[in-house]
C-alpha cells in the first residue's frame, strides 16, 4: 500500500506547475512521514533531471536532422520519425506532449505524446499503451483522434493525436460569459462523447474541465473535444487486464472530480463513475466551484478526501451560492448573464435535482448512462418533467401548465367566465327561456374547458412515452457497452415499432443488436431490429446527415437479406423522403446504394436522380488521387447501380469499367460492379461478355466467402457482401 500512495503523491505533486505548491503539497501530506518526504523531494529531484533532457530549441530540419535518430539516449532531437517537434506544450505524471508539424505524407500540426524520460517503466509504459488503445478505439468528433504511434529508437513508446486547439472548458465559459442554457448545451455535447467512450468500452475516470477543451468555430458553433485518456479503465471485456493496471486501493484521477468508489480505490469501477464526475463538472460550470473541492494542498490528505466522498452530502447549488459573498455572487452572475437573485432561482428545482442525482454516492441511484444525464438536462431545456424530479403531483402539474401556458390561460378564463356567469346567473331576474339558454352557453363553455384540460393531458402522456422509451434506449445502449445483448434486446422489446425514439444512440443500440442477430443466423430478430433502425432514421433530426446516412446501407442490406420486402420499401421511401435533396456528396452515394438493391418505380428513381447528378458532377470535377481512390471507386459502382436501374445500359457499362479500374482493394465491391456488368451486357445481348464478368463476380466471392466476411474487414463490411450477393443471385435469374 506504501508504494502506491506514494505515487500518488508523486504524480499529484508532478503535476503542480510552481515548485513552491510543490513543496507546501509534500509539507502538508507527508508531516508525519519524515521518510516518505524525503524519498519524494528525491524523485521530484530526478525527474526536473529527466526533463530537462527534454528541452530543446526547436530549429529548422536540416540534412542530417531528418535521418536522425528520433531520440537518443540522453539527448532529444529535434526529429522523431517523420514529425518535427516545435514546442513543449504541457506534461502530466508520465507523458509530455508536444505541438509536432508532420512532415510526410501531408503536412499538418499534430500533438505528439511520448513517455517522459525516467518514467519508462513497465507499469508506466502499459499505461501509456493503455492511454494510446482507448483513444484509438474511438471516432468522435467531440473526442481527441489518434493518427499514429510507434517507439523511438531507445525504446520510448509514442502516439500522434489530433492537435485540439481549444481552452479550458470553464474558462471558455467564463470569458465567453455563456448563460445558464448555452452551459447546458455545451454540456450536452460532452455527455454524447463520454457516452461515445462508454459504447465503445472505455471509463474515462478523470473527467474536469482542464481534460474539456473548447473553441469557437467560424461558424459561431461551440465545439468541445475529451482529451486526455490516460488512466481510461476497459468497462467489460478480455481487455481487463490490460486496461486496468492500477493496484486494489490505488488512488488515480483529480480528488475534485472523482466519485466515491473511485476514492476508495476499489476495482469495482463502471461507466457511473464518470456520471459523477460529469455531475461535478456540470456542478462547476454552473456555479462556478465543484461540491467538494480538493485542489489545494490542505485539502489533499488522501484519507480525508476518501471520507468525504463516503460520508458527506454535497451542497445543493442554490445552498453553495447563498453562502458566498455578495460582490462574488454578482461576480458569478455577470459571468453568466444574470443577477445573483436570477442565478440563485434558476439553480433551484430542476437544475438542483438533476446535480444530486448524478452525485449520488450510491452508484445505483445516479443516471444509468451519460445520455440519461443529458437526455434530462435537454427535457429541463424544453420545459419537460425531469426524470430527477420528485414524482408529486404538484411538481406533474406545474410542468403542464408551464409548457401548455396558452391551454391552461385559455382554460382559465373560460372557467372563470363560468363561475362570473353562474354568479351573475344566480342573481339576475331572467326569464324561465333566458335562462335556460344561458345555462346553455354556460354548459358549453365548461365542456370547452374540460375539452382543452383533456387535450392537454393527452399531450402529457404522449411526452411521457417519449422520454420512458428514451430512457429505455439509454439503458439499452448501457447494457451493450456491458456485453448484454440479451438484456439490451428486451429493454428494446418494451419499445413499439411506431414510437422507437428518433436519436443516434437509438441508430446504433438498433445497428448493434440487427448485427448481433445477422451474424448469428436468427434472420426474423435480425429483421425486427433493423425494421427499428430503419424507423429511427425516418424522424431523426437531420443535422448530422453524415453519421445518419452510414446506417442506411446495413438497414437496406439486411432487410432484404431476410426477405423483409415490405419493411425495405417503406425504407426506402423514407430514405428518399428525408435525404432526397441532400448536397452532401457522401450521403448522395449512400442514398443511392442503399435504395437502389431491388428494382425501383420511375417515381423513386426520378426522387433520386438529383443524387446521381451531385455525385456525377463531384466525379466530373474532382481528379482521383491516390488518397481517394477508395471512395471514387465506390461512387462508380453507385452511378452504374442507379444507371442500370434507369435501363440506360451504355452509361452503366461506362461507369462499371470506369469502376474496376480502382480494382484489387476491396473485393465486395469488384464482385458488386461485375455483377452489375454481366446484367448490362446480358440485356445489351453481349451474352459472353455477360457470363465472363457473372463468372469473375461469383469467383471474387466464392474466395471471401467465409464467416470473416461478415465482419468488418479489409475488403468490404458484411452489408458490402450481402450487397453483392443480392446482385449475384438478380444476375444468376437473368442470365440464360
Amino acid at each position: 500500500m506504501s508504494d502506491e500512495i506514494e505515487m500518488i503523491l508523486f504524480e499529484a505533486a508532478a503535476a503542480l506547475p510552481d515548485e513552491t505548491d510543490r513543496r507546501l503539497f509534500l509539507a502538508h501530506t507527508c508531516q508525519d512521514n519524515p521518510g516518505r518526504l524525503r524519498l519524494l523531494e528525491s524523485l521530484l529531484a530526478k525527474r526536473k533531471e529527466a526533463e530537462d533532457f527534454f528541452s530543446f530549441q526547436a530549429s529548422p530540419p536540416s540534412p542530417t536532422a531528418r535521418n536522425a535518430a528520433p531520440l537518443g539516449e540522453e539527448t532529444l532531437a529535434t526529429h522523431i520519425g517523420r514529425y518535427r517537434l516545435v514546442e513543449r506544450l504541457g506534461s502530466g505524471g508520465y507523458g509530455t506532449v508536444y505541438l509536432a508539424e508532420q512532415i510526410e505524407p501531408l503536412q499538418r500540426k499534430v500533438a505528439l505524446k511520448i513517455i517522459r524520460l525516467g518514467m519508462d517503466t513497465e507499469r508506466m509504459i502499459a499505461r501509456f499503451k493503455m492511454e494510446r488503445q482507448a483513444l484509438a478505439r474511438m471516432e468522435h468528433p467531440h473526442i481527441a483522434r489518434v493518427f499514429d504511434a510507434g517507439t523511438t529508437h531507445s525504446g520510448r513508446p509514442y502516439f500522434v493525436m489530433e492537435l485540439v486547439d481549444g481552452e479550458k472548458v470553464t474558462s471558455f465559459c467564463d470569458r465567453e460569459k455563456l448563460t445558464l442554457g448555452e452551459r447546458l448545451e455545451l454540456f450536452i455535447q460532452i455527455c454524447r462523447a463520454i457516452q461515445h467512450a462508454h459504447q465503445k468500452g472505455v471509463i474515462h475516470r478523470d473527467i474536469k474541465p482542464s481534460n474539456i477543451l473548447v473553441r469557437r468555430q467560424q461558424a459561431g458553433t461551440l465545439l468541445p473535444k475529451v482529451i486526455d485518456f490516460g488512466i481510461a479503465k476497459a468497462a467489460h471485456g478480455t481487455n481487463e487486464q490490460t486496461l486496468t493496471l492500477e493496484n486494489p486501493g490505488q488512488l488515480l484521477g483529480t480528488p475534485t472530480y472523482m466519485s466515491p468508489e473511485q476514492a476508495s480505490g476499489s476495482r469495482d469501477i463502471d461507466t457511473r463513475s464518470d456520471i459523477y464526475s460529469l455531475g461535478v463538472l456540470l456542478f462547476e460550470m454552473l456555479v462556478g466551484q465543484p461540491p467538494f473541492d480538493f485542489s489545494s494542498p490542505e485539502n489533499c490528505n488522501v484519507e480525508e478526501v476518501r471520507a468525504i466522498l463516503r460520508k458527506s452530502d454535497p451542497p445543493k447549488p442554490a445552498t453553495l451560492l447563498a453562502a458566498l459573498p455578495s460582490e462574488r455572487l454578482a461576480e458569478l452572475a455577470a459571468l453568466r448573464g444574470t443577477t445573483g437573485r436570477q442565478l440563485m432561482a434558476r439553480v433551484q428545482g430542476d437544475l438542483s435535482w438533476i446535480l444530486l442525482k448524478a452525485l449520488e454516492k450510491d452508484r445505483s441511484r445516479r443516471y444509468e448512462t451519460a445520455n440519461g444525464l443529458a437526455s434530462d438536462i435537454q427535457r429541463h431545456l424544453q420545459g419537460e418533467p425531469v426524470s430527477a424530479g420528485p414524482p408529486g403531483r404538484r411538481y406533474r402539474l406545474g410542468k403542464l401548465i408551464q409548457r401548455n401556458r396558452m391551454t391552461f390561460l385559455s382554460g382559465g378564463l373560460l372557467l372563470f367566465a363560468l363561475l362570473a356567469g353562474l354568479g351573475t346567473s344566480s342573481w339576475m331576474f331572467l326569464s324561465e327561456r333566458e335562462a335556460r339558454q344561458e345555462q346553455s352557453r354556460l354548459r358549453k363553455i365548461a365542456e370547452e374547458a374540460r375539452r382543452l384540460a383533456s387535450q392537454a393531458l393527452a399531450n402529457e402522456m404522449v411526452l411521457r412515452r417519449q422520454a420512458e422509451h428514451r430512457d429505455l434506449v439509454a439503458q439499452a445502449a448501457f447494457q451493450l457497452s456491458l456485453g448484454e445483448r440479451s438484456k439490451a434486446e428486451s429493454l428494446l422489446s418494451r419499445i413499439p415499432l411506431a414510437e422507437i425514439p428518433p436519436s443516434l444512440e437509438a441508430a446504433n443500440t438498433y445497428r448493434t443488436l440487427g448485427e448481433w442477430h445477422f451474424n448469428e443466423a436468427r434472420w426474423k430478430e435480425a429483421a425486427k431490429s433493423f425494421a427499428g433502425l430503419a424507423r429511427t432514421l425516418s424522424d431523426i433530426n437531420p443535422a448530422d446527415s453524415e453519421q445518419i446516412s452510414r446506417h442506411l446501407l446495413p438497414a437496406a442490406a439486411a432487410l432484404c437479406s431476410t426477405g423483409a420486402d415490405a419493411e425495405y420499401e417503406v425504407f426506402r421511401e423514407m430514405a428518399v423522403a428525408r435525404f432526397g435533396d441532400s448536397a452532401d456528396v457522401h450521403v448522395a452515394e449512400q442514398v443511392l446504394k442503399a435504395t437502389l438493391l431491388r428494382p425501383a418505380n420511375e417515381r423513386l428513381l426520378a426522387a433520386i436522380t438529383p443524387l446521381a447528378n451531385l455525385v456525377e458532377n463531384h466525379l466530373r470535377t474532382e481528379a482521383p488521387s491516390p488518397e481517394n481512390s477508395e471512395i471514387y471507386a465506390w461512387r462508380h459502382l453507385s452511378l452504374c447501380l442507379h444507371s442500370y436501374r434507369r435501363d440506360q445500359p451504355a452509361d452503366a457499362a461506362a461507369w462499371g469499367r470506369e469502376g474496376l479500374r480502382f480494382a484489387g482493394e476491396k473485393t465486395s465491391r469488384d464482385a458488386s460492379l461485375h455483377f452489375l456488368l454481366a446484367m448490362t451486357a446480358s440485356r445489351s445481348g453481349q451474352s459472353a461478355e455477360a457470363r465472363s464478368h457473372f463468372q469473375e463476380g461469383r469467383r471474387l466471392i466464392a474466395k471471401e466467402s467465409t464467416t470473416e466476411t461478415m465482419t468488418n474487414n479489409a475488403d468490404g463490411y458484411w452489408f458490402d457482401w450481402i450487397n453483392a450477393s443480392l446482385l449475384r443471385e438478380e444476375a444468376a435469374a437473368l442470365l440464360p
